[in-house]
């Protein structure tokens, strides 16, 4: 377990891919899936090899709320301001992720939430970090349920430098968490 810590704190150190380092032995990744859409910066809808749509929400991190409605949309209390701003720029960076890894991606599925949406791990088919460390380094999603693994001081150091250095979300006075902003 020792072991396991410490590549998953040098993955956060060194520009390795995380996958190698974080994964325990065994674990089952999915073969590469198409994504199809990027509903905000931890959901993604991916095609199943049968062809079927999966809805994925992204394992341990929180994204910023988007305008929903018309109504989100209108509000101009700094709050949603602020939310929605951090909202459109996570989902426009997972975005982003998801081409620079052309739009397929691998899953460790973990649970289905009270949606029906599968929670899982996100990889690139290529070497890189798990989208879920990305977007947690650059300030734009939060730590959210943390698994008690290694993993888990990975997520929160990625997430830990970036408050430190006020990356993204973590630089903004009006921010507040997505679970408090949804109340």
């Amino acid at each position: 377990m020792k072991r396991y810590l410490l590549l998953g704190l040098l993955s956060v150190l060194l520009p390795l891919p995380a996958q190698a380092q974080v994964l325990m032995p065994n674990e089952r990744i999915t073969a590469p899936l198409a994504v199809t859409t990027v509903s905000d910066g931890d959901t993604i809808t991916v095609t199943k090899p049968n062809g079927t749509k999966m809805t994925v929400r992204a394992a341990y991190v929180d994204a910023p709320e988007i305008a929903h409605t018309k109504a989100d949309s209108l509000r101009r209390d700094r709050a949603a301001i602020s939310q929605f701003r951090w909202g459109n720029l996570s989902k426009s960076r997972l975005q982003q992720w998801l081409a620079q890894n052309g739009n397929r991606v691998r899953l460790r599925e973990l649970s289905k939430d009270v949606y029906g949406r599968t929670v899982a791990e996100i990889y690139p088919v290529r070497n890189g970090d798990m989208a879920q460390i990305t977007l947690l380094k650059e300030g734009l999603v939060v730590p959210y349920f943390l698994p008690k693994t290694a993993l888990a001081t990975v997520l929160q150091s990625a997430s830990d430098s970036a408050k430190r250095r006020r990356l993204g979300l973590w630089s903004d006075s009006s921010f507040q968490l997505p679970s408090q902003f949804r109340k």
